[in-house]
């Protein structure tokens, strides 16, 4: 009866012991890529959209989100400007592609992370 005794205690005291010594699960935070210039979680574009503006406040900072051969043909720019594209992917059509050299050709400057 003491062994039985014994081997009960040992057993209530090893499952005491592995339940004690489970993992805290700590939530890991989120790494998917994010690019919207409000987006202050990681990979957004938070810091640079902040850093531009701040490098530059007697100038406009605009985010578009529309085409650049529709942007570029709609504007007028009679200053050089800078052009920054922080995105996942990069896809431009001949227009934009055209409409993007022409942009650099003319004195601005283009900026693309894709």
């Amino acid at each position: 009866m003491q062994k039985h005794f014994l081997y009960i205690i040992i057993c209530g005291l090893l499952v005491g012991a592995l339940g004690g010594c489970k993992e805290t699960s700590t939530k890991l935070p989120d790494l998917r890529e994010r690019y919207g210039p409000m987006d202050t979680k990681p990979f957004g574009a938070y810091t640079a959209f902040r850093i531009i503006s701040n490098s530059y406040p007697s100038h406009n900072v605009t985010m578009v989100k529309k085409p650049f051969s529709k942007f570029y043909g709609s504007t007028y720019l009679k200053d050089p400007a800078l052009y920054i594209n922080i995105s996942n992917k990069y896809f431009a059509s001949n227009d934009d592609a055209q409409s993007l050299l022409d942009f650099v050709y003319d004195g601005s400057t283009a900026f693309i992370s894709a």
